[in-house]
């Protein structure tokens, strides 16, 4: 079926355009749906593409049909956070250090990431295991987020209060600073 549409989605500018007789001349390509699971015209797809275009993410493998899958409401793991950060560096390059956490092996693919983002300061593990397979936390994500600022030389010195937020009470002591610092930034907000 053929939609026709007075607006278009211009790649260029990453945004939806109103089809005008100014641009309706140009030669257009349509837009390659990269992810099966992540609809053109939800929130998410925008997001997704930046994310695969920039090889930060590269999706959850295949569905039954051969094609890519995102799975844009799943939860991510504490290795597939730090991850999504050596991706964003470009993967630069480090010798994994065996026996760093029980839990990593250094022919896991997750293991020059945790070797990285550890020797940078950005994580740490829990014990002597980096908990690879646990589901990451909303702290957890302030935390290494807040610590990769560092890493970065990005400024960590604006903080917000939690007033408005009645479960304040349910932050760990660990994550408050960070996750005030993440509020203030707006990287993070309540549900």
């Amino acid at each position: 079926n053929l939609l026709l549409s007075k607006t278009f989605y211009d790649i260029k500018d990453n945004k939806w355009t109103e089809l005008t007789a100014e641009n309706a001349n140009q030669s257009f390509s349509t837009t390659k749906m990269i992810f099966a699971d992540v609809d053109i015209f939800s929130w998410q797809y925008t997001p997704a593409q930046y994310v695969y275009s920039k090889n930060i993410m590269v999706g959850k493998g295949e569905n039954e049909l051969g094609k890519i899958i995102f799975d844009p409401n799943a939860n991510m793991t504490r290795a597939e956070f730090v991850q999504t950060l050596y991706n964003k560096e470009k993967k630069p390059s480090v010798k994994v250090s065996e026996n760093l956490f029980l839990d990593v092996k250094s022919t896991d693919w997750y293991a020059k990431a945790v070797t990285w983002a550890t020797n940078k300061g950005i994580v740490s593990g829990k014990g002597d295991k980096f908990g690879v397979s646990e589901y990451i936390t909303r702290e957890e994500v302030a935390t290494i987020l807040y610590n990769y600022a560092k890493y970065k030389k990005l400024s960590t010195k604006k903080t917000q209060d939690f007033t408005g937020y009645t479960d304040a009470d349910q932050i760990s002591s660990w994550a408050v600073e960070r996750m005030q610092w993440a509020l203030a930034y707006g990287i993070m907000k309540g549900k």
